[in-house]
């Protein structure tokens, strides 16, 4: 069947918003079902309604003007990997103190050119807030600087662009995910990859209001258990990180294994079209820990730092209470890589001359990062400040030993369908689980797995309303290993909350291995 009319079209749209603007802030997937009420033909006239949906030129109106009614500013986006985007085609949205405008991809850039126009070469900035630039103006980000310095003073064979390829909050997977499928579309000839802590961390999902959610598209079957270094803090109001980014513990070996897999897939990649690879170290202080267990491998030709004065210094933030870079600190960057370009020629048929500034701060941010990441890991150091115990008395547990819990338990010491706690072991010791089940008929005879790191030790079974408790001997496999992850992984479990959205599974009152 042919598309109808642009004049009938048009006026379909425009009862279309008259209905979004009655729903102001309703979820996109509803404003979806509204635009269907719109265009429901007569009983004489029949439309297929789906195809008309699928219409890019419906959709792309219909989400224009929805992005422009909810409250919130993200998309979700059907890789589950990446998560969410940002809406597409906002304009000055305002997200925390920044004005943000995004381009139909939902990226805050401008209009993507793919393929990539004959003769452009493409330096694409990848990775997450720091990148999409909280807390500073477009022009101001350190991507829109390089560009800048670029297109002032290197002569090269064509146009030159810097395009900055990041969302708030992505980890290390969401990232490479989203430029590695789309590597034949964007060819790009150069990448930054900056990365930071929190890149271990989930990335949420979104509700459709275009707000944050409490569940991770990455780990849809974990239901609301999010594991993350700033569980504690969020969660369970106790200030500071976890020791999620230090690699002890399944929790953490296992992340830094699946993020070294998705850089080392990306580098292949890049390496197979020409393009060239540098990773940012944005870790701080904790550079030393990224440089061992992050990118082991990597030859520091392909790696920068930034030292850890250079992002605890407030002159380079945002605001007095936002640390990402600020307008000094974008400049300050972009001259790095400037000098890093010309330093290693890492871009073909490209000259670009000695500037003073930019050798300066090649000297003072990367050379310095640098040795600071050759440094050991002060292992010992942290856990002085952040000790891990062997056991937690939930209802009166210390800050200490709440800071071991890296997901999956509230305040309400509910247990979510995932847990993991990092913790203290003894060779041959016991380990102990108590609590009580909810009363809840539904979750009457389920059982929870018990694992210690990758080990399952036993499982727990439910009873409405009844004590849970278990106790297992550790397996020898484990002897060698001073601190453990104690993961739960529920086969079942109900809602609470008033909005019936909580996934809970038991009440955990104590958890200990003993020697």
């Amino acid at each position: 069947m042919p598309p109808p009319p642009a004049a009938e079209l048009q006026d379909r749209l425009h009862r279309v918003t008259r209905m979004i603007g009655v729903a102001f802030g309703v979820a996109l997937a509803l404003g979806a079902a509204l635009l269907v009420l719109a265009l429901r033909p007569s009983q004489e006239e029949w439309v297929d309604t789906q195809a008309l949906i699928d219409d890019p030129n419906v959709r792309r109106e219909l989400v224009g003007r929805l992005a422009n009614q909810v409250i919130g500013s993200w998309d979700s986006h059907e890789d589950p990997d990446v998560s969410y985007v940002s809406l597409p085609n906002l304009y000055e949205r305002g997200i925390g103190e920044t004005l943000v405008t995004s381009n139909k991809q939902g990226l805050r850039e401008r209009e993507l050119e793919v393929p990539k126009p004959p003769g452009v070469t493409r330096v694409v900035l990848l990775g997450d807030s720091w990148v999409f630039g909280m807390g500073v103006a477009a022009e101001d980000r350190a991507g829109a600087r390089l560009e800048e310095f670029l297109r002032e003073r290197a002569t090269g064979p064509g146009p030159i662009e810097v395009l900055n390829v990041g969302i708030p909050s992505w980890n290390v997977v969401a990232e490479c995910a989203y430029l590695r499928r789309q590597l034949e579309l964007l060819q790009p000839d150069l990448v930054f990859h900056v990365t930071c802590p929190n890149d271990l961390d989930d990335t949420t999902g979104v509700r459709g209001m275009g707000i944050y959610s409490k569940f991770s598209p990455q780990h849809r079957e974990r239901a609301d258990s999010l594991i993350s270094s700033f569980h504690a803090s969020r969660v369970l109001g106790v200030p500071g990180a976890t020791n999620l980014i230090v690699g002890l513990g399944y929790e953490s070996r296992v992340r830094y294994e699946r993020a070294r897999d998705r850089i080392s897939n990306l580098i292949e990649e890049l390496d197979g079209i020409g393009c060239g690879y540098v990773m940012v170290l944005n870790w701080g202080f904790s550079s030393p820990y990224a440089r061992r267990l992050l990118v082991p491998e990597l030859d520091e030709s392909r790696l920068a730092v930034l030292p850890g004065e250079f992002r605890t210094d407030p002159e380079n933030w945002a605001s007095e209470s936002d640390q990402h870079w600020g307008p000094e600190a974008g400049v300050r960057v972009a001259r790095m890589l400037y000098a890093l370009i010309r330093e290693r020629d890492l871009l073909a048929g490209w000259e670009l001359p000695e500037w003073a500034d930019a050798e300066r701060e090649l000297r003072a941010i990367n050379d310095v990062g640098m040795e600071e990441a050759r440094r050991p890991p002060d292992v010992d150091g942290r856990l002085t400040r952040r000790p891990i115990a062997d056991s937690i008395e939930f209802a009166s547990a210390d800050v200490h030993r709440l800071r071991q819990v890296d997901g999956g338990i509230d305040a309400d010491w509910l247990v979510s369908p995932y847990a993991s706690v990092l913790m203290k072991s003894h060779a041959g010791g016991t380990l102990t689980i108590a609590g009580r089940a909810l009363e809840r008929r539904e979750l009457d005879g389920a059982h929870v797995r018990v694992l210690v790191d990758e080990i399952e030790v036993g499982r727990l079974e439910l009873r409405n309303g009844a004590e849970v408790s278990g106790s297992w001997s550790l397996p020898a496999e484990l002897d060698e290993r001073p601190f453990v992850s104690v993961r739960l992984i529920a086969g079942d479990y109900v809602y609470v909350g008033g909005e019936l959205r909580r996934c809970a599974v038991f009440r955990i009152d104590r958890l200990a291995i003993a020697p």
